[in-house]
């Protein structure tokens, strides 16, 4: 399988998530979308610049003396042309996973499976760590939340961590030979 038909076999398939997907379509369509997204990240940067973040705080010096610190960060984003082409990636890449997941015998489930374990370890470290009503406080006052370490965190990136590299190990199996409950392999079916 070429590069360019994975990826218009990628476009053809918008919405199926039925069927198998070879080890090949699967990473050529990720690689396309990831090529896209650094070119549209140049193209933004060099038409509008990166984006720039200033923060300012009084730091107090071991003699007593008070100082201010300045902090200017420069972050690189795709922009609105990233987000176009995001949502116009998301359906397609979903229906593609799935395709591969069966491919290598597992239900398309198991993507809901990820994202709500990444969700669910991922609040309990907020909420585990500062609590809910502190969370809704630093939201409202300031926009934003700060976790220290602790337990809850250290579990909650191993559980994330972990997930994902499970998910990624299935997405790099070989597939199943022959004909599985999703369908017949892809690599032996002439398109």
């Amino acid at each position: 399988m070429s590069f360019s038909w994975a990826i218009k076999t990628c476009f053809k398939k918008y919405v199926t998530s039925s069927g198998r997907a070879s080890r090949a379509e699967f990473w050529y369509f990720w690689i396309f979308c990831m090529l896209v997204m650094i070119a549209l990240t140049i193209l933004n940067t060099v038409l509008f610049g990166p984006n720039i973040i200033v923060t300012e705080q009084i730091v107090i010096a071991s003699n007593g003396n008070p100082h201010l610190v300045k902090n200017v960060m420069e972050f690189y984003n795709s922009g609105l042309p990233g987000t176009v082409f995001l949502l116009i990636v998301i359906v397609p890449g979903l229906a593609l996973t799935s395709r591969r997941l069966h491919d290598v015998g597992y239900s398309a489930w198991w993507i809901v499976a990820l994202v709500v374990t990444i969700v669910v370890a991922f609040s309990t470290a907020v909420l585990g760590t500062i609590g809910w009503s502190a969370t809704i406080h630093a939201l409202t006052t300031t926009g934003r939340v700060v976790v220290s370490g602790g337990p809850a965190v250290e579990l909650a990136l191993v559980t994330i961590v972990a997930s994902i590299v499970i998910f990624v190990v299935w997405l790099c199996t070989k597939f199943e030979p022959g004909t599985n409950q999703y369908g017949p392999n892809p690599t032996e079916v002439i398109p």
